[in-house]
């Protein structure tokens, strides 16, 4: 937890600064409604995806519950929205002017909405606080210096190895792989045993969030640099793309990896055939059926850096509802430190918080995934974040398939890359 508090204290100015250069009204409190004793009155509607599943109905109906106790006179109506279209939803909304008050948001959302006027500036809501959030997760959720969305959950990828593997081909823990070449020394040896040493998954319908950018990262390169230039085709990205192309020529990962999404019952994952992931969380393994204890976290695997995908999830304010006084108490609330202390640890989801700590037994995987957050990153820091990745997808797979060379698919995914910037202002 050291790390947690230097960082939260050297960004504390940033966002002082941020919180007081936002608004048109000075910084003060919303409008909003109250009754004559000041209390808090009023509606609050909020769309938010089923990151727990089937029991995010009950969760949240005890939520608003519990919120009612304190403030029984505002109507508070969390609405369920499927993974499934969620940002199409969201497009809908705000193209036909029928958007909730508050929306749960990923960092691509605040990079395409936050400078449109669509969200609001949420830094008041948190001021009195603002020094207990992590800096890594308000920065990842601000925009040119101004927070458009409050955070309530980091999670990290990084590489996880499978124990049971390398207990059979007698590797000590402390021996697994961290890097591009210690994966090439291994590779060859997990296979002659009937392991691969890693499942790479290129299906259309999986992010490269947690597939090729993490390999782009450690190989010290970016989709678009801090200058907003594209540079996903420069020579980190093909140095990572020609290693991933090396794993697939060499049967080191699955074949049909690479053009299906897997059943998660028959996978190789699950079969115990995988020795490591590069870029995963505990949650997603463990779905697999691979127990906590067959689990080592380990950290981001590296070429020229350390570095993976850390995710940040949060709660923007639509700019229609920067005044609702109700809708300021229910984000404070939900982003509370009791709130987030039983909100976290039913998602496998590590705290945006500070003060929020030792969620899970010490020693178990998602308590050592803790220690990387620092290392997590997310990238493109654009507008249009989906059509980026998409654009990028059918270019990779087509080097796994053997279709194209790395740096000619690269170098026409960068141009429609700028095309995409250009159309979105980036």
């Amino acid at each position: 937890m050291r790390n947690r508090t230097v960082i939260a204290a050297s960004f504390a100015s940033v966002l002082a600064l941020a919180a007081c250069g936002s608004g048109d009204d000075g910084g003060g409190e919303p409008s909003g409604s109250g009754s004559d004793n000041g209390a808090i009155t009023g509606e609050v509607t909020m769309w938010y995806p089923p990151i727990a599943g089937e029991g995010e109905r009950e969760f949240w109906d005890t939520k608003i519950a519990e919120f009612n106790a304190e403030y029984p006179e505002v109507d508070v109506t969390v609405e369920i929205v499927p993974w499934d279209g969620r940002a199409e939803r969201l497009q809908t909304g705000i193209a036909g002017n029928t958007t909730p008050d508050v929306t749960y948001v990923l960092p691509a959302d605040v990079y395409s909405y936050g400078n449109e006027g669509i969200f609001a500036d949420v830094s008041e809501i948190i001021a009195a606080e603002q020094d207990d959030f992590l800096p890594s997760a308000l920065e990842t959720m601000s925009l040119d210096g101004t927070l458009y969305a409050v955070p309530t959950l980091v999670g990290m990828s990084t590489t996880i190895y499978v124990r049971d593997v390398w207990d059979a081909i007698g590797v000590a823990e402390e021996d697994y792989p961290t890097t591009f070449e210690e994966v090439r020394e291994y590779a060859p040896i997990l296979k002659e045993e009937g392991y691969y040493i890693t499942q790479y998954d290129a299906a259309p319908t999986m992010t490269l969030n947690g597939s090729f950018y993490p390999m782009l990262w450690a190989s010290g390169g970016r989709v678009i640099d801090e200058n907003g230039e594209v540079t996903v085709n420069g020579p980190e990205g093909v140095e990572a793309l020609e290693f991933l192309t090396w794993l697939v020529e060499n049967d080191y990962t699955p074949q049909d990896a690479l053009t299906t999404d897997l059943p998660v019952e028959t996978s190789p994952i699950a079969r115990g055939e995988v020795g490591m992931l590069f870029a995963r969380s505990v949650a997603s393994l463990t779905q697999y059926g691979v127990t906590e204890d067959q689990l080592v976290v380990g950290p981001p695997i590296a070429n020229t850096e350390s570095t993976s995908y850390g995710n940040v999830g949060g709660y923007a304010l639509f700019a229609d509802s920067a005044d609702n006084a109700a809708a300021h108490e229910w984000m404070r609330y939900i982003t509370s430190p009791e709130f987030l202390e039983e909100f976290l640890p039913e998602r496998d989801q590590l705290s945006p918080r500070v003060s929020v700590t030792d969620l899970y037994p010490e020693g178990s995987p998602n308590a050592e995934l803790e220690q990387y957050l620092d290392r997590g990153i997310v990238d493109p820091k654009a507008p249009g974040g989906t059509e980026i990745m998409n654009t990028l997808k059918p270019a990779i797979q087509s080097v796994l398939l053997g279709q194209a060379e790395p740096q000619a698919a690269l170098d026409s995914a960068a141009e429609e890359i700028e095309g995409i910037l250009a159309r979105s202002g980036g």
